[in-house]
């Protein structure tokens, strides 16, 4: 995530956010090739649909490249995929709120020498719940996926977890009065839609199990 965030000093946030979402096929490759799970076409073609989708959506954004934000939104997706691949071997044996604790720890240490000289708390009361609220609608979507990755594998989960830009780019047209343009609804609509086959998908699994 500081990778992430210190990406968009140098590249369009809209290019940072297609590079993050990479992720969830990284994580597919790595299952496939260390032999976790057999390749299977109709979910390469799943995932390479959704990644098309989310490139839809961002297309009405500014394309600004350097070298510099590349690598460093590239580090970002490599860090969100050592999360769901590792966090599917340690989150069954670990309480969530504890593993959520610990990596969240682990984050503040590493981030406080980058905002050392800068921190101070937002001023006004709007900022100050603003910020209480996005930091337990994080928290909360941490314990989940740490949940969750104790229920389904790291590929099902990284997966269903391209919703976050859709939810992302619905909220800003609802809290924001950002508008979507044709191509970004039809990238909506193919990510949810694709979603939605791959979650019953998942649900029919589960059951027969």
């Amino acid at each position: 995530m500081i990778s992430y965030l210190m990406s968009v000093q140098f590249i369009s946030v809209s290019i940072a956010v297609l590079i993050l979402y990479s992720y969830p096929l990284i994580v597919l490759l790595i299952g496939i090739f260390s032999g976790k799970i057999q390749p299977n076409f109709k979910m390469l073609l799943l995932f390479f649909i959704v990644f098309a989708g989310i490139g839809l959506m961002l297309m009405d954004g500014e394309f600004e490249l350097g070298m510099w934000g590349v690598a460093l939104a590239s580090l970002a997706a490599l860090g969100a995929t050592y999360t769901f691949i590792v966090g599917e071997q340690i989150a069954p044996k670990m309480n969530p709120i504890m593993l959520t604790f610990w990596v969240n720890l682990v984050g503040l240490i590493l981030i406080i020498p980058l905002v050392f000289n800068q921190f101070h708390l937002p001023e006004s009361a709007e900022g100050f719940w603003a910020l209480a609220g996005a930091t337990a609608c994080y928290i909360a979507a941490i314990i989940c996926q740490f949940q969750a990755l104790s229920r389904i594998t790291s590929e099902k989960a990284a997966f269903i977890l391209n919703t976050e830009p859709v939810v992302s780019i619905v909220l800003a047209m609802l809290i924001l009065n950002e508008s979507l343009t044709t191509i970004q609804w039809v990238g909506v609509l193919l990510v949810m839609v694709v979603l939605f086959l791959f979650t019953l998908g998942v649900s029919r699994d589960s059951a027969e199990g």
